[in-house]
């Protein structure tokens, strides 16, 4: 009868579950370093997590998926897929692989991203295909000639956080966004079937199947009341504050009416049905970004007595570049404000994400 290994670990896993704690990624990273012959393949995963860790939060098994996302026609986990000859060609790419993950997150970090806005990291796996077998490892992040490459990459890393496509077959996902590059992946038979200039975003969703046109119920209902401390606030903020200092972190969230004024809203609301929860208060459509120095100048002023104190005289400029209504922004108005906004956001959203 023919032997399943994979059976076999799970067999083992559960008869050893008494003794130390181990799972089946553990049993499947031992496998995959066995066969190393030249290289210290656990140390040098291990050291490549630790570094891209400075700012993210990854594991193995991310450099797990990468081998098989690079290199394999199957991405799912299984022992089958590390056999000798798989692993010795690892060791061979090794040093370009390796290279190649610490720029796709440079790229990101780059972008402002760091672990609490990156909100899945299997998003990463199609950028690293791109970078990795086009060559671009040395100039994705700093040369002028990847401009544009950067700019739709960003957009694309965006629109994804934003639409959540990794539900839960995230492989499935995964190998139908690779035949945006590929259609049939073949091992070792060539990693695009077109010439490919610049990354395929739109090819990736058509090919994932996932939401292309952004409508207002889908915004309403899935984007405008995020808090500021999702990574789906990082996204829409960095989409509709585009030309911030993303690269050298030169950016802050930042509440437009303070977060420490919600009490003193609380007192003004609370007779009435009318008040809305620090729910609210702390989302999208009371939330801004601006670069550090602004937003230190900012600190807790009513952002009424910011806007006069700020705008020099050209009010409805001012109101535009940050995307404030031209409303009463006196705290009594917050629940007229938080409405206006709101279609601010939602106008302004679809216009970038429709590409109208």
């Amino acid at each position: 009868e023919e032997q399943d290994p994979d059976k076999a670990v799970n067999i083992f896993i559960r008869i050893n579950s008494n003794g130390e704690p181990l799972d089946y990624s553990d049993i499947l990273f031992s496998i995959a370093i066995a066969n190393w012959n030249k290289i210290d393949a656990r140390t040098e995963i291990n050291n490549l997590v630790d570094k891209i860790n400075e700012n993210f939060d990854i594991s193995k098994d991310l450099i797990l998926k990468g081998f098989l996302y690079l290199f394999h026609n199957n991405i799912k986990f299984q022992i089958n897929s590390f056999d000798k000859n798989f692993i010795e060609s690892i060791e061979a790419k090794w040093e370009g692989i390796k290279n190649a993950f610490i720029e796709t997150f440079r790229l990101l970090r780059s972008f402002g991203f760091e672990a609490k806005t990156l909100s899945s990291n299997n998003a990463i796996l199609p950028i690293l295909y791109f970078i990795y077998h086009k060559n671009l490892t040395n100039n994705i992040v700093d040369s002028v000639k990847c401009n544009e490459n950067r700019a739709i990459i960003k957009k694309w890393l965006l629109r994804t956080i934003i639409l959540k496509p990794f539900g839960g077959s995230s492989d499935t996902v995964l190998s139908n966004m690779r035949k945006a590059f590929i259609k049939d992946f073949k091992q070792n038979s060539g990693f695009f079937d077109r010439e490919i200039e610049l990354f395929p975003l739109e090819e990736i969703e058509k090919e994932a199947k996932y939401i292309q046109t952004i409508d207002e119920e889908y915004l309403e209902n899935n984007v405008i009341e995020c808090r500021k401390n999702s990574p789906e606030a990082f996204a829409v903020l960095s989409l509709l504050y585009p030309n911030l200092d993303y690269k050298n972190n030169n950016f802050h969230k930042d509440h437009l009416h303070p977060e420490s004024a919600y009490k003193e809203y609380e007192k003004l609301y609370k007779a009435t049905d009318n008040c809305i929860s620090f729910n609210i208060y702390d989302s999208l459509p009371n939330l801004q970004m601006l670069d550090a120095n602004e937003n230190e100048s900012k600190n807790n002023k009513p952002l009424k007595q910011w806007v006069n104190e700020k705008c020099n005289g050209n009010r409805k400029e001012f109101l535009g570049k940050h995307l404030i209504p031209d409303v009463d922004l006196s705290l009594e108005n917050f629940n007229n404000f938080i409405e206006e906004r709101k279609k601010i956001i939602i106008d302004k959203l679809k216009s970038i994400l429709n590409k109208e």
